[in-house]
Formats: C-alpha cells, sequence, structure tokens
C-alpha cells in the first residue's frame, strides 16, 4: 500500500496551473494518540493554491485507512457542539420547510450528535460513519447508523433500502475527501429531485482573517471558498442558493446546494461574500507570504522565550486537539513540552502523536510555581482560562495569533 502521493493538479477544476503557498514544516498524523511511546512518521504539510477556481490543498496526501486508522475524535468531547447542532437542526428545518418524517442523511455521522437534534425535530436519520466503535456508539443511541466510508458501495445500499433523501448533510467531511467529483455524484444519486446537500467547512477566508493556520493538517485536503464551491457545482449541473457564516473551526461557511433544476432561488449575498473573498487578498500569493512570515516570526519569538526557561521550568501544553499538535509543530515547540492537560477522557494516559507526550487530566494535574503553562487550544482561551487559571501558579503564555504572558 502506497502511504503518501503528491497532488499535482486541482481537484475541482483539474487544473496543473497550481502553486505552492505555504510551508508548514513537517508533523505526525495529529490524532494518532497510542498507549504507548511509538516513534510515528511525520509527514510534509505544504498547502497549495489552484490560479484558476482558486480552490487551496495539502500537497501531500495520507492514505485514508492510515489517517483514519486510530481516530479519536467524538463529538460529544467538543463542548460547544452541542447547541451548535440543535441551532443547526432549527435553521436547516426553517429554511427548507421540511415535511414531517422527511429522510436526512448525514456522511461523516459520528456519534450521531447531529441526527440526534433532526430526529428529536420528528425527521428520520441515517447516519454514515467509517469509525468503526463510534458508529457502534450511535447505533446504541438508535440513531441508526451505516459504518463505512461513503462510497459507491454504500451509496447503491442506501438507494436500495430507502426512497429518495430530502437532505443530505457532511461536517467538516468534504474538505477531506481527495477524490471530491466522484463523492459529488454519489450525493447526487441519493438526493430527490427537490433535495438538498448542506455541508459546513472552515472557510478560506477566515482561515486567513483569524489566523486559523492550525487548521490546516493532513485531515484536512482542501480550503474551500465560494468561488471554488461555485465552480465544483456548475461541473455537476448544480447550484449553491445559499451560505450561513457559523463560527465553528474559526469560522465556517454552511452551503446549500441543490439541482440548476430546483426552482429554488440563489441569494444575492452569494456573490457580495465572493466579491469580497477577492478583495481581500484570498486568492493572491502575497497574503500567504505575510501568514508565512508570521509563523517565522512567532516561532523564533516562542523558542527564544522557551530556552531562556530550560532546566528552571516544566513547559506544559493547554490542549491536544489536533490543531493543539499541528500548533505545536508548525511552531518547533513539540520537543519542549512535558506534558499535556486535556478535558478529553479518552485522551487521559495516552501519548500524543510524534513527540509521546502524555496527556494529563487538567482538573487531577498537580501544579507548582515551577511550571509555564502554554496556551496551545488558543481559540477556546476564555473557557479555558475561566476553568482553570485559579489552578495556574505561575505564568501562563499564549503563543497564538499572538505571543505574551496572560495578566494575572
Amino acid at each position: 500500500m502506497k502511504i503518501l502521493k503528491k497532488i499535482n493538479k486541482c481537484r475541482i477544476c483539474n487544473s496543473k496551473n497550481i502553486r505552492r503557498v505555504l510551508n508548514l514544516g513537517n508533523s505526525p498524523i495529529g490524532e494518532n494518540f497510542k498507549k504507548k511511546k511509538i516513534n510515528d512518521k511525520l509527514y510534509k504539510l505544504n498547502l497549495q493554491q489552484c490560479k484558476n477556481c482558486g480552490n487551496c490543498q495539502i500537497e501531500d496526501i495520507i492514505d485514508p485507512k492510515v489517517l483514519y486508522k486510530d481516530y479519536l475524535y467524538q463529538s460529544n468531547t467538543s463542548t460547544y457542539l452541542d447547541n451548535h447542532f440543535a441551532k443547526y437542526a432549527a435553521q436547516v428545518s426553517n429554511f427548507l420547510k421540511l415535511k414531517k418524517k422527511s429522510l436526512i442523511i448525514d456522511i461523516g455521522s459520528n456519534d450521531g450528535m447531529l441526527l440526534e437534534k433532526f430526529k428529536e425535530k420528528g425527521y428520520d436519520v441515517i447516519g454514515v460513519e467509517p469509525a468503526k466503535e463510534i458508529a457502534e456508539k450511535a447505533n446504541k443511541k438508535k440513531i441508526k447508523t451505516i459504518n463505512s466510508f461513503f462510497d459507491t458501495k454504500t451509496t447503491n445500499l442506501i438507494i436500495k433500502k430507502n426512497n429518495k433523501i430530502s437532505v443530505v448533510t457532511a461536517n467538516n467531511v468534504l474538505a477531506n475527501i481527495d477524490d471530491i467529483h466522484k463523492w459529488i455524484k454519489n450525493v447526487k444519486k441519493i438526493i430527490s429531485d427537490h433535495g438538498f446537500f448542506i455541508f459546513e467547512s472552515f472557510y478560506l477566508r477566515d482561515v486567513i482573517k483569524n489566523n486559523v493556520l492550525d487548521f490546516i493538517y493532513h485531515e484536512h485536503l482542501s480550503i474551500f471558498s465560494i468561488k471554488c464551491i461555485k465552480y465544483l457545482c456548475k461541473l455537476h449541473n448544480l447550484k449553491l442558493v445559499n451560505v450561513e457564516h457559523v463560527s465553528t473551526k474559526g469560522g465556517s461557511l454552511r452551503y446549500y446546494i441543490c439541482s440548476n433544476n430546483n426552482k429554488f432561488k440563489i441569494k444575492k449575498s452569494i456573490d457580495k461574500l465572493e466579491e469580497l473573498e477577492i478583495r481581500s487578498g484570498c486568492f493572491q500569493i502575497s497574503t500567504f507570504k505575510k501568514l508565512e512570515k508570521k509563523i517565522a516570526k512567532n516561532k523564533k519569538k516562542i523558542n527564544e522565550i522557551l530556552s531562556k526557561q530550560k532546566n528552571k521550568k516544566e513547559i506544559i501544553g493547554l490542549g491536544s486537539s489536533i490543531s493543539c499538535i499541528t500548533l505545536m509543530y508548525f511552531l518547533g515547540i513539540e520537543k519542549k513540552l512535558k506534558i499535556l492537560l486535556d478535558d478529553n477522557k479518552i485522551k487521559h494516559g495516552m501519548f500524543s502523536p510524534g513527540s509521546n507526550i502524555v496527556v494529563s487530566d487538567p482538573k487531577k494535574y498537580q501544579y507548582t510555581k515551577n511550571q509555564i503553562i502554554i496556551i496551545l487550544a488558543w481559540r477556546f482561551k476564555k473557557v479555558l482560562l475561566n476553568k482553570y487559571k485559579k489552578k495556574f501558579k505561575y505564568k501562563i503564555l499564549n503563543v497564538w495569533p499572538k505571543i505574551g504572558y496572560e495578566k494575572n
């Protein structure tokens, strides 16, 4: 099995007119936590952009069977998602005016949290989830879940056992798909003539604007913009009729897509947002070079600070999500941390990818004045400091997007 392949053309428009825009160095598979120390392989992490349709994509692709072999993430480990998915189900239901007993399929359904919200509203639901243990957990909650990747075999199984589906959802999934065209063709097979494909994905303009560069990792093969999604729709006789801006993943868009034959009107706000993408420099190389300089500047400064603390203070990382692991590596601090603290019980006692740092429970950890706490989960800084700041005995250091000690 070939673990790695290098992509040399755009996965959306097939153009070879692509250029590398960001070099983030080398990092391990970010969710590959394990029960004992293992020397993980590091993989290049470079971002390229298509000059034709504007799609951004990872240059080196890891085989999904390797990438998701020991995948640990579950929706219920994210404290904000329950409320987010409740709003999601309500907004989709209201916008599309769905009838009771409409069938909704969620691809990459994880533990079924979103489908629970739709089920509570009286809709029929089916999940598709490749991770065996997580799919089993969803089924135990009475959320019917097919344990499989969303491939042609699964598509045919869905068609055989169900009528056409009203809504297909996929949240932070499409960006992880290499063969997007085959995937979209399968979606088209299962939705009704008046059905909708709705997906959420972290948004290129927000990645740039909000410095969410730690969301560029091996699982995320693409970073979408309205420009490239409109191009994708055109190729498949589909149309993008609405987008909603949501706060998840440091800034995401929820895209509403249907057949060109559907009479649903296209919202005027879509063109305005696309114009904003262009004006804000989402497709200019200079924009990415500024981000690269910011990474280099922060990397140099944080390592200078930590070098002065060598043999004096224990360096502790707050957060162990996949984005935290990515941040550690592109800042070059993965070998300087003694321990990682995280609320996720699944990871307690496990070792982090690559650098083999043990993960501990922040509620039970013994804090001393000989420790510096580095905030890796920087997007959740307020939540984490509200919970644990009084426990910390010494300094708290911010490393991204700005570097500096937190005020006591």
